[in-house]
């Protein structure tokens, strides 16, 4: 508990110094305003926004409701950040026309209408009390807090008398502050500069103190945010009020509306950010400095909330809304708490004292001035120095303002928090927003709208939310919200016409303004906009345009400049007045006088002056009644205060209205061809938006205007010229006129008595265009049958033509000028009337008629005019003749179709006789196709049979040319194994072995030349791991390339690809084969790149390149490089023609890129394949050299084959057992032979064809089958066909070709030998 005495003393010394700030404000006014901490401060001093319910009720509400606090926040953040515009629209508007509160600036736009300022500033009275009593409560609160035990109740007014009353001190100091502070001058502008610089001083104190408590708490009583996150998460109470069911209601999303109203709606908001502000710049800079003001000073009320409630428990006696202070007493911090209360006595003194400030102007100049305009008791007592009285008048209305919201405190306040006093202000105050954004967006809206509009939401406002509250503070009867006024339920204020939303303050505000904003549009389309206000609103919508240049022609009447300044002086006083007229003088060009008469610039700028003073709506009354005998009389003034009678209003009313809704455009020029007034449909017609258009427009302005309008530009320069001479303007014009984008304008002038005249303007595109259509039909309709080759007429039931076409005059040699009204009879001729006057005769009956009739050619004499223009030969046509009815039924004439068929009827003709010829020169024909197809039937089964006959001799040269060789090079192999051979010997074997390869591979090339072209080799396509096939590549190819001292690598891709892997590895092998074969140093290497869904394989290799007009040969059957580096290559050229042709029938392209010199890359493109998961790799068990003691069965029908194989197989230290037959082998391996064992093989050789039709894979099925015999199996043949290779592979053997390559054999041994040892570890 503290001393009262010395709360009291340090509050003081606060005020004090607020107060020696202020004074330095306005004394050093010029320096800081030009200094670069200006911006700085406008933007600290919009933070009065933030009272005592920012410095207090926020902790409150995120002590009972979450998150629900933020939206007084997100409001007004939002509308700085994506609604500048209207900020920046408004500031303009108040800064060119003076405007000193919300209230003048309404009045001021809707045509300076005092009712509706007076009804603004009762509004904003009534409003502000609540928020007023709310700062009032808060610092008796926070006072009491202070100076009474902790946890005691500190609402102290209950005690009776007003004496004892905390607040009732507080009021008075408020009255005390804001009137030196507020009210100790007037200025023409109300910029009080010692007031903002207090309270921007005010901002820093409260955001300070704010964030001390928060620091103190956070990290004075707790361990940082992370203990009091970790504390409230714990606690469900705690947690279940900032989940978003709690808080996110339309509580939520309406007091976020009414905040963003709020920011510029708020009278003392409305005067510091706009009132106040006197210069675009600081705007631009608070955009970002106030909303970053608003998130700092919210940092910390959530976790003090959260803190108070583990603190206190939840203790009722405790109110949320003073954790701010209890905390730093409960930790016994009491310097910490008393500065806490200096930050909220911060926050409500310059709430107070601005609000006071703004409401007391409104008061003084929209609700007192205007009565003491109209009374002249009241006149005659201000014939001096006015400026004096206004002071009074404003200090008197914040003393009432401020014992008003006493009262308001005292009944109402106590069951209320500080929260809930704010959002009903904010309530009251938002009402004025749509009428606010439809004065700088919409010019059709009015004072009668507006009226309405605000008149019903207030109204609604006080039945919907202020109702309730008088009832919970106890001064109506609570039957009022149950069973509603005089126990009607629909009428119930807390559920209007059973609308039952269960926020109360959602349908408070539902009612009130949406009443508001539709009232407001219906009294606008209801009532009607008189020149002043079409002018204000001009100028508030139009805010951006440039001013027009100052007039200086002379102000009616003999008034003085003199006479302006002294009348300024009794407002503002004669030091302001003299200072303001002196620098109005400095700017104008040119020496001028007191006594030199002032002009209407002069008048604007002292009525624009005085608006400072007395308000707009006030300031061009004051001038008309102050200045008597001089300018007008007061008879003129009081007319001009009541704008017109009764019976002139009415007229004009009736005028306005019918212009308004008829269809033309209606301009009206004076005598000096000034425009006078115009309906809105005339600047709609002439393209041209309201904004260029004003009241004295010369015409030839307006003429520039419209020509120079874009797309929407016309020419109305004949009014101009037409309208230059009087005499021309007597009598009445027409003229059509087109705009750019094509509308059609006639314009029509008509004289007036004066000399003036009125024009009308009307949309005749329709009309026009319909003309246009018109004739463009009827120039279509003769284009379309004159050019077909169809001859029409119409006839009327007289037999009299009425429309012909050109071929019908064309036929009947007639002129179309003629023809017309020609009867028929005339216009065929007797001769071909008399054919077709039968079908005349029945159509004119009604009845349709179609015919063929040939019309005989007409012979006259040579003076015939029409022999000589018509069809001379005989004629056939087809004729169809259709009736016309009307509505009755009755025939008006018929339309005559004819059809020239004369063509056709010679072409029938000649097609009979060409038939005739046809039919025998047709049998003519068909026997000798009949010899023909005998022949080549004969033919085609010769050709059949030289295919097949080739096809049986590729299989017996597949076998028995490959059988021989391949047992060549078995005992070559065999021989340059044996050891202790001579080194020429050796190098003999050698040779022999390089020769006998080198037939080898002729022979398959050959071969496999010529089963592509007899299409006896067809591709398999499936899915595969291209791993396979590269892993079986770099087995065979690794030894060779060894052996020849070059590099080998294979980079592999654990991908799968669609095609035949037999014949892509072919492909693959060539490229290898060709790199190992011309590349003599460096090496190749095999790599994949993916391209999209296929898979590039590139063979690379460092040869010696191939030229760039050789790229295209080399694929072509017997074509070879020639060169010094490849006289040693020995081969017939095949092998690229080959690949060629394997990748056209997979469908693979195949390309080549080479640089000389530097090596060669071969690729073929392969599509991805799907990979199948149940297909995994097994790991290597043997290299391809682990041979030694393998035990191998060799199986073959030829012993020289036989012998072959255990040579060279002995070389490789493997054990040899060789058979000739199945049943042979079969004894061996099942049955003991000399008292020794069955022989048990590692591996079988098999040869594909045996004796007596039996192969070597029957014999491996059979011994795996039937004696369970299951050892790996290679079948070697010279049988190249792909059946017997997917027979063979179907089986799970694997495949060797004749002639056999032991680096290959070997390479198959091991690998064969270790998936048989994977699949036996698994």
């Amino acid at each position: 508990m503290l001393q009262g005495g010395l709360i009291f003393i340090v509050a003081m010394t606060y005020i004090g110094l607020l107060f020696a700030i202020a004074h330095y404000g306005d004394k050093y006014a010029d320096k800081w305003r030009a200094s670069r901490l200006k911006p700085t401060i406008y933007a600290l001093s919009m933070a009065v926004y933030c009272t005592s319910w920012t410095f207090f009720g926020s902790v409150g509400s995120a002590a009972t409701g979450g998150w629900a606090f933020l939206p007084i926040y997100i409001g007004p953040i939002l509308v700085m950040i994506f609604g500048f515009g209207i900020m920046t629209k408004i500031a303009r508007v108040c800064h060119k026309q003076n405007i000193t509160s919300i209230a003048d600036f309404l009045g001021s736009r809707y045509g300076k209408s005092q009712s509706l300022a007076a009804l603004v500033a009762l509004i904003a009275v009534v409003g502000v009390l609540a928020y007023i009593s709310l700062q009032l409560k808060a610092v008796s609160m926070s006072f009491d807090v202070l100076i009474g035990d902790l946890g005691q109740q500190v609402v102290r007014h209950s005690e009776g008398h007003f004496s004892k009353d905390t607040a009732f001190y507080v009021t008075i100091l408020m009255a005390v502050f804001a009137i030196l502070f507020g009210v100790r001058y007037i200025h023409a502008s109300e910029h009080h500069d010692g007031l903002i610089l207090a309270v921007a001083f005010e901002s820093l104190i409260k955001l300070a103190a704010l964030l001390m408590v928060g620091f103190f708490v956070v990290y004075g009583m707790f361990d940082g945010f992370v203990d009091i996150n970790q504390r409230a998460l714990s606690d469900p109470t705690v947690r279940q009020m900032f989940i978003p069911d709690t808080w996110l209601t339309s509580n939520f999303f309406i007091a976020t509306m009414l905040a963003g109203f709020a920011i510029f709606c708020l009278p003392r908001q409305f005067h510091v950010t706009f009132v106040e502000n006197d210069d675009s710049r600081n705007l631009t800079s608070a955009r970002w400095l106030f909303p970053a003001y608003l998130v700092a000073i919210n940092i910390f009320v959530v976790p003090i909330a959260i803190a108070g409630l583990f603190m206190f428990g939840h203790n009722p006696a405790v109110n949320p809304d003073t954790f701010v202070l209890t905390l730093p007493l409960l930790g016994g911090q009491n310097w910490l708490a008393v500065f806490a209360f200096i930050g909220g006595l911060s926050a409500s003194t310059g709430m107070v004292i601005v609000s006071c400030v703004a409401v007391s102007t409104m008061v003084c100049n929209d609700l007192v001035m205007p009565l003491l305009l109209r009374s002249e008791r009241l006149q005659k007592r201000m014939s001096g120095d006015v400026s004096q009285v206004l002071l009074k008048i404003r200090r008197a209305a914040i003393i009432a303002i401020l014992f008003l919201a006493y009262g308001f405190y005292r009944f109402l306040a106590e069951n209320y928090a500080l929260a809930d006093i704010g959002m009903l202000s904010f309530a009251a105050m938002a009402q004025f927003g749509p009428a606010v954004l439809a004065a700088i967006y919409l010019k059709n809206i009015n004072r009668t709208g507006v009226r309405l509009g605000l008149t019903s939401g207030f109204v609604l406002w006080a039945y919907t939310l202020l109702m309730p509250a008088f009832v919970q503070g106890g001064l109506l009867p609570s039957s009022l919200l149950t069973d509603g006024p005089f126990g009607i339920g629909i009428l119930n204020p807390q559920a209007l016409l059973g609308v039952g939303i269960e926020d109360h303050l959602t349908h408070g505000v539902v009612w009130s303004l949406g009443v508001n904003f539709v009232l407001m549009f219906v009294g606008s389309a209801v009532g009607v906009q008189g020149v002043t206000q079409r002018r204000q609103a001009q100028v508030f919508v139009d805010v951006w345009r440039k001013d027009t240049k100052a007039r200086n022609d002379t102000w009616p009447g003999r008034v003085t400049l003199g006479d302006l300044e002294d009348l300024a002086a009794r407002f503002l006083g004669k030091h302001w007045a003299q200072r303001a007229f002196r620098n109005y003088l400095q700017s104008r060009d040119g020496e001028t006088k007191r006594s030199d008469l002032a002009d209407v610039d002069a008048a604007n700028f002292t009525e624009h002056l005085l608006s400072g003073a007395v308000g707009a709506a006030s300031s061009r009354v004051v001038m008309a009644l102050l200045l008597p005998d001089k300018a007008v009389s007061r008879r003129d003034a009081m007319e001009l205060l009541d704008e017109a009678s009764e019976a002139i209003k009415f007229n004009r009313d009736l005028l306005l209205n019918t212009l308004e809704n008829i269809s033309q455009g209606v301009g009206v020029f004076d005598q000096n061809l000034r425009l006078a007034t115009w309906n809105h449909r005339f600047i709609d017609l002439l393209g041209i938006s309201t904004s260029d258009i004003q009241v004295t427009l010369p015409l030839s302005e307006l003429v520039h205007i419209c020509r120079d309008n874009g797309n929407r530009a016309v020419d109305i320069d004949i009014l101009l010229g037409r309208n230059a001479a009087p005499q021309m303007r007597r009598l009445p014009h027409t003229y059509e006129r087109k705009r750019a984008d094509g509308m059609v304008l006639e314009v029509r002038t008509n004289p007036m008595p004066d000399g003036g005249f009125v024009a009308t303007i009307a949309d005749i595109t329709a009309r026009v265009r319909t003309e246009e259509a018109l004739r463009d039909s009827e120039r279509n309709i003769r284009i379309y049958t004159d050019n077909i080759p169809v001859m029409i007429a119409y006839a009327d039931k007289n037999q009299r033509l009425r429309f012909t076409n050109r071929p019908y005059e064309r036929m009947f040699g007639l002129r179309r000028v003629e023809a017309h009204g020609m009867s028929v009879r005339e216009a065929v001729g007797e001769e071909r009337y008399v054919h077709l006057a039968p079908m005349i005769d029945l159509v004119l009956q009604g009845y349709r008629q179609s015919f063929e009739i040939e019309f005989p050619a007409i012979t006259r004499n040579r003076n015939d005019e029409r022999a000589t223009l018509g069809v001379r030969e005989g004629r056939y046509a087809e004729g169809t003749y259709i009736p016309h009815f009307d509505e009755t039924g009755e025939v008006l004439g018929y339309f005559c179709i004819y059809h020239d068929i004369t063509e056709r009827k010679t072409a029938e003709q000649a097609l009979k006789e060409a038939n005739e010829g046809l039919e025998a020169r047709v049998t003519e024909r068909t026997h000798a196709l009949e010899v023909l197809n005998s022949e080549l039937s004969d033919a085609k089964e010769q050709a059949e049979t030289a295919n097949d006959t080739k096809t049986r001799f590729f299989a017996a040269a597949s076998h028995d040319l490959l059988q021989p060789l391949n047992a060549a090079r078995l005992f070559t192999v065999a021989l340059g194994g044996k050891q202790g051979l001579a080194d020429d010997i050796l190098d003999l074997v050698g040779k022999v072995d390089l020769s006998l390869k080198g037939v080898e591979e002729l022979l398959n090339e050959l071969l496999d030349i010529c089963k592509l072209d007899a299409g006896a080799m067809q591709p398999t396509i499936r899915d595969f791991a291209i791993n396979d096939v590269l892993g079986a590549l770099e087995t065979e190819f690794g030894p060779i390339a060894e052996n020849a001292g070059l590099s080998f690598k294979v980079h592999k891709r654990d991908l799968w690809v669609r095609s035949d892997s037999r014949l892509l590895r072919r492909i693959l092998q060539n490229f290898i084969s060709n790199a190992m074969r011309y590349t003599r140093t460096g090496g190749a290497v095999v790599g994949c790149r993916v391209r999209g869904d296929t898979l590039k394989l590139e063979v690379w290799d460092s040869g010696p390149g191939i030229p760039e007009d050789k790229l295209k040969i080399i694929f072509r059957e017997f074509h070879r490089l020639e060169g010094p580096e490849t006289t040693d290559v020995k081969g017939l050229g095949l092998g690229l023609a080959i690949v060629d042709r394997l990748g056209k029938s997979l469908g693979h392209p195949v390309s080549v890129r080479s640089r000389p010199g530097r090596g060669t890359v071969f690729s073929v493109e392969v599509p991805l394949g799907v990979a199948d998961t149940a297909a995994t790799p097994k790991p290597k068990r043997r290299m391809a050299g682990e041979l030694g003691g393998l035990r191998v069965l060799c199986l073959d029908n030829e012993p020289a084959i036989l012998d072959g194989m255990r040579a060279m197989l002995e070389n490789w230290d493997c054990v040899v057992v060789t058979a000739q037959s199945g049943t042979a082998a079969e004894s061996l391996l099942t049955q003991e032979v000399d008292g020794k064992k069955p022989f048990s093989p590692d591996i079988i050789l098999a040869d594909y064809h045996l004796d007596s039709g039996q192969t070597g894979l029957d014999f491996l099925i059979r011994l795996r089958d039937v004696h369970g015999v299951n050892v790996p199996g290679v079948i070697i043949t010279a049988d190249r066909a792909s059946e017997t290779a997917d027979l063979i592979a179907a089986q799970g053997y694997s495949l060797l070709n004749k002639p056999l390559r032991p680096a290959k054999l070997r390479a198959l041994m091991t690998r064969a030998l270790n998936r048989l040892g994977s699949d036996a570890a698994e």
